[in-house]
């Protein structure tokens, strides 16, 4: 099976950078396993469309799934490419050691392991072994740099979501325990997902709905659903930019989409999906909401994107409350997202390394200094802001024509949140692109190279834009659609 060899290409090629002596050796390594990742990702979803012959019931693949698998495949390929000038660099500098970027390049298919193993286990045991594992292994990625500020992130990071983690525990518990009240109990195959969708009309509704409540708190953590969302802005300020960018662009999507199959299991047990849509309404629109609130005054650009993630997976957590048609429109706010909000990340480390600084007051003029970036990463910021084609676009076009015709009060407060973050994204972004101060110019003035930082902004924008263009003439939306209903 495919899957396998994934996670097996992902494993030797940790093991491999951490027995490397060199830079290049550790490099090269790292982009040879993180290809091979990428292939045997697109042979497991080709499997899943029925295009290859193949299998295993301990695997689920529904069609969320599938493209949630995509895009870690996707991301983690271009994580790891515009990781290496900027590692590189930073070895140069003195700022990191050999050993570090050993442990960096072994790190990183553990994490791609971990997500493509909960994406597509079927058993939730195995399901909440991975999203625990992306915990672990991510936590020493926010605490790559060894300083104050990262170790107390990380911290944070492993506090909160470990907590997170084992709520959602306690809701996959009371799934066991539900399927033992309904007769089930020496069937261990029927605590998986398929299984329960199977077995729906007979699990105990106040069981299943009380471990709904508890699996929406417990990942909700992960996904950063407000309140649960305080890790967040630390984490992605302070890890290395490849890695904030995996972080929300992929990361978030899995614990979201863990949420939406519990979903589906209280929707079938209960007959209908009025009682969870109302969760995802209301902390979806919380979501949006209160980050727009850290992002005015944001000093700090990194943790502006951080807060931007927060409000994008708020806003396609509001979309999956409007039933079938929210979630097609849902998922292509997560694949716009994971696309855009990445190629920014990715962009903020070659800022980074020109002004050594990610306060807004330190940077300007990077037009003039870095030109050939600021194009890209101009471009890469009016497609988040849903400038056609962007795929976001279409995605709150639609979210916002289901949300007004059930929810018009609610619509227009995160309609008004949307307006006032898009308004944050100008104030703040533009002055340090276009506008020059003589306190915030580059430590290094040397002559900017395209390297493969640049490459990977412009293959994530032209995939995001071609997604978009498909959205506009008709096959992307039925792309979407037919994905979306088949389990």
């Amino acid at each position: 099976m495919y899957i396998i060899l994934l996670v097996f290409a992902a494993a030797v090629t940790a093991l491999l950078c951490l027995l490397m002596r060199s830079y290049r050796a550790v490099a090269a390594c790292a982009l040879a396993g993180s290809l091979a990742v990428f292939v045997f990702a697109l042979f497991t979803v080709a499997v899943w469309f029925g295009l290859l012959p193949g299998g295993y019931s301990a695997l689920k693949f529904d069609g969320f799934g599938a493209v949630i698998l995509t895009l870690i495949a996707t991301v983690q390929l271009f994580a790891v490419a515009a990781g290496i000038p900027y590692l590189k660099a930073e070895l140069e500098e003195g700022t990191i050691t050999l050993s570090q970027v050993r442990w960096y390049g072994a790190l990183i298919p553990l994490f791609v392991i971990s997500m493509a193993v909960a994406v597509s286990a079927n058993g939730l045991g195995l399901m909440w072994i991975a999203l625990e594992a992306t915990t672990l292994a991510t936590t020493m990625l926010v605490a790559f740099y060894t300083k104050g500020g990262s170790l107390e992130a990380a911290w944070k990071y492993i506090l909160v979501c470990s907590a997170g983690i084992a709520i959602g525990l306690i809701g996959i518990l009371l799934l066991y325990y539900a399927v033992y009240l309904a007769g089930n109990g020496a069937d261990v195959a029927s605590v998986t997902w398929t299984g329960l969708l199977a077995s729906a009309k007979t699990l105990p509704p106040a069981v299943v709905k009380l471990a709904f409540v508890f699996i929406f708190i417990g990942f909700g953590t992960k996904v950063g659903i407000v309140p649960m969302h305080t890790w967040l802005p630390d984490a992605h300020g302070r890890t290395p930019s490849p890695v904030s960018g995996m972080l929300s662009g992929v990361l978030l999507s899995v614990a979201l989409l863990i949420i939406y199959r519990a979903k589906l299991v209280v929707d079938a047990v209960l007959g209908s999906s009025a009682w969870s849509d109302n969760f995802f309404i209301f902390f979806g629109a919380l979501s949006v909401v209160v980050p727009v609130c850290f992002m005015i005054r944001q000093k700090n650009y990194k943790r502006l994107l951080a807060y931007s993630s927060i409000e994008h997976m708020g806003f396609a957590v509001f979309a999956l409350g409007f039933g079938p048609a929210g979630v097609v429109f849902a998922l292509i706010q997560i694949i716009g997202h994971a696309l855009l909000k990445s190629a920014l990340f990715f962009g903020t480390g070659n800022i980074l390394l020109a002004y050594k600084s990610t306060k807004f007051e330190k940077v300007s003029a990077v037009a003039r200094n870095l030109p050939r970036l600021a194009v890209l990463f101009t471009l890469a910021l009016l497609m988040l802001l849903a400038v056609p084609p962007s795929p976001l676009f279409f995605s709150e076009l639609g979210i916002f024509s289901l949300g007004f015709a059930s929810h018009p009060y609610v619509s227009a407060i995160v309609l008004l949140a949307l307006v006032i973050a898009a308004g944050s994204f100008f104030m703040n972004f533009m002055p340090m692109l276009f506008a020059s101060h003589e306190h915030a110019q580059p430590l290094h003035q040397d002559k900017e190279r395209w390297n493969a930082v640049h490459t990977v902004i412009a293959a994530a924008l032209t995939l995001a834009a071609g997604f978009g263009i498909a959205l506009l003439i008709g096959p992307g939306g039925q792309m979407i659609s037919r994905i979306i209903s088949i389990n």
